[in-house]
């Protein structure tokens, strides 16, 4: 159900950029060289781990809250208020910034995961649950979730909605029973939205409708009579939160991440290259190690289905911040990965990309294969898409799936991701403020690029200091230093490599990282070795 068309896929070995091996969609000739826009490795200036932005989260763990106050009064609103003039929804209206490149809207989107919780009420005996619903979704794949939370803290179903458009479940009128036995005298409730990642009001495909899920007249009662009431109609359109602080909307966080840095030098990689810097794993608090495969110092992703955001990246000004011109046709993404994933299991990573138009959700795109691969070893994967017209931002996710990880199963502590970079292609820089008017560190284009064997780096520095200007692969390996240490003077400066590590041997053609750190601060800039 995912559109491929746009993309151009390909795939390289650590330090080689091969040819492109998978093409869906017409390829684009590409007249001048990508320009680099964005670049992490994980590692701080001084030591250690540094994320640079990017977020561990959940597969379906939310970042933001759709569940309000809504009256309905928007343009092309097909839910109403079920009584009075207000009701609470779970949706997302057309004024609403993060649907004008929606295929429609009002309506809901890809990937919701959604809460609407009640604060604990004090209750006796059994308690009823009752209200007022409404919703139409896509049938088989969206959800409403109605649970209790029960004495050991787990949230205990009481129902599930899954009605579609063609059947939709109302408006009607349900209402639940909570056993005393069930309680301590405490009991909170949750509504909870969930929705895939297609077919919806979102999606370009839509064909859903724009209802989603409505509640309202929500009633808690107990041996004593009513607890708790809410009709909405006092609270202020767009409120989250119940005056009286009853009930209140949430992202959804139910779900296991197991995102962390994790140190090379103590992480178990069965290859000759081995990667000796901080990089992404997937199994923090896991209860599973590789004792099967005969390391049990080693943990290993649980089942899940987890991922790490990229904070948002600019692509109208390039690794040294200055500013680009020109239209943006795509964008190349291309990061490191560890394999150690049997084809035949049920494990596999793949890669995200949104973009955004003037700070506006324009689409979400996914890769078009979900990629395994038994051979331990570090594998270079780059990706190009061709980004809508007028992309100006995108966020990157990197995703592992690990589904019905039993005990008789063997599974790894792979995908280890790291060395991400994002590159633009279509325009190029405005103009190279001089030293005088920058006044921060400036890593400029090297010159010529791509080369053999020989090009020019040139940089800034914004005053007199210390400086260390190195080379390393696309694995994180130092290649070579060409300079270290020694201070040198404010303004615009070169230094000269030949293609040569630090033992004076020549290096093979692909892509490589060139690193300046002087005053606490350090900027990245990539170069192409082309024998």
């Amino acid at each position: 159900m995912w559109p491929i068309s746009g993309f151009i896929f390909r795939t390289a070995v650590m330090a080689a950029v091969a040819a492109a091996v998978m093409v869906s969609g017409p390829m684009q000739a590409i007249a001048a060289p990508p320009i680099p826009v964005a670049s992490f490795d994980f590692n701080a200036a001084g030591g250690g781990p540094d994320a640079q932005g990017w977020r561990a989260l959940s597969r379906f763990e939310a970042e933001t809250t759709h569940f309000h106050i809504e009256d309905f009064a928007g343009d092309g609103h097909e839910a109403t208020a079920l009584a009075g003039q207000r009701s609470m929804w779970c949706g997302a209206t057309a004024e609403d910034p993060q649907t004008c490149h929606w295929s429609s809207a009002p309506g809901y989107g890809s990937n919701w995961n959604d809460n609407l919780i009640s604060q604990p009420f004090a209750v006796t005996g059994d308690v009823m649950l009752g209200f007022l619903m409404e919703t139409a979704t896509e049938a088989g794949y969206d959800y409403v979730y109605l649970a209790f939370e029960d004495l050991n803290g787990f949230w205990i179903p009481l129902d599930t909605y899954n009605c579609g458009f063609l059947a939709p479940c109302g408006p009607i009128a349900q209402s639940y029973t909570v056993p005393a036995a069930a309680h301590d005298g405490s009991l909170r409730f949750r509504f909870h939205f969930r929705s895939d990642g297609a077919i919806d009001n979102e999606f370009p495909y839509g064909g859903v409708s724009h209802i989603a899920f409505v509640v309202d007249s929500l009633t808690v009662s107990d041996a004593g009579g009513v607890v708790d009431y809410q009709d909405f109609e006092s609270e202020a359109v767009g409120d989250t939160v119940t005056a009286d602080g009853h009930w209140y909307a949430e992202p959804n966080r139910d779900a296991y991440s197991g995102g962390l840095l994790v140190d090379g030098t103590a992480t178990l990689q069965e290859t000759l290259q081995v990667n000796g810097t901080w990089f992404w794993g997937f199994y923090a608090d896991s209860d599973r190690d590789y004792g099967c495969a005969g390391h049990p110092e080693q943990l290993v992703v649980p089942e899940s289905r987890s991922l790490i955001r990229s904070p948002m990246i600019d692509l109208t000004r390039d690794l040294a911040g200055d500013p680009l011109v020109g239209t943006v046709d795509s964008v190349r993404l291309a990061f490191d990965v560890y394999r150690d994933i049997d084809p035949n299991g049920q494990k596999y990573y793949l890669w995200h990309i949104r973009s955004y138009i003037e700070g506006c959700l324009a689409s979400f795109e996914r890769s078009p294969v979900l990629f395994q691969g038994n051979q331990k070893d570090w594998y270079r994967l780059e990706a190009v898409l061709a980004t809508p017209m007028g992309t100006t931002e995108i966020v990157v996710d990197l995703v592992v799936e690990n589904f019905f990880f039993e005990e008789s199963h063997c599974r790894s502590h792979a995908p280890l991701f790291d060395n991400i970079t994002v590159e633009r292609f279509g325009g190029g820089v405005s103009a190279v403020a001089g030293p005088e008017a920058s006044g921060r560190l400036a890593l400029l284009s090297n010159s010529p690029n791509p080369f053999n064997p020989v090009t020019t780096i040139r940089f800034e520095l914004p005053q007199p200091g210390r400086v260390t200007l190195r080379i390393y692969d696309v694995g994180g390996r130092l290649v070579r230093t060409l300079h270290e240490g020694a201070a040198m003077p404010a303004g615009l400066s070169t230094a000269v490599w030949r293609g040569v590590d630090d033992g004076g041997r020549s290096v093979a053609s692909g892509t490589y990282f060139c690193r300046l750190t002087a005053g606490g601060q350090s900027v990245i800039r990539t170069m192409s070795l082309v024998r």
